[in-house]
């Protein structure tokens, strides 16, 4: 299982709760998926060069993304990254204007 102590400091130290909820919940979507699909409950995220996260002995690979209600976990057998972001106002004539 994730090391609940030290991820407990991390955040802590968020001021605003979403942060807070979604770095707890995206720990126990990890676990979830990781205990499900691969029957592992307990590994140690280890870090490459570039700081992409994999599980240790293992080539298996995830990233995680976050945005006020959004969670998205990627997971392959090599480096994986993805990123989502929140758009409140979106502006239709920035496409428009783009592809024309």
């Amino acid at each position: 299982m994730f090391n609940i102590v030290s991820d407990k400091d991390k955040i802590i130290k968020y001021k605003d709760s979403d942060p807070k909820y979604n770095t707890l919940i995206s720990k126990l979507l990890l676990h979830y998926y990781f205990q499900k699909n691969y029957n592992v409950s307990n590994f140690k995220i280890q870090r490459t060069r570039y700081n992409k996260p994999y599980i240790k002995n293992s080539n298996i690979h995830f990233n995680i993304s976050y945005s006020k209600d959004l969670i998205v976990l990627s997971v392959n057998n090599s480096g994986v990254g993805i990123d989502i972001e929140n758009i409140e106002v979106f502006n239709h004539d920035i496409i428009k204007n783009s592809f024309q």
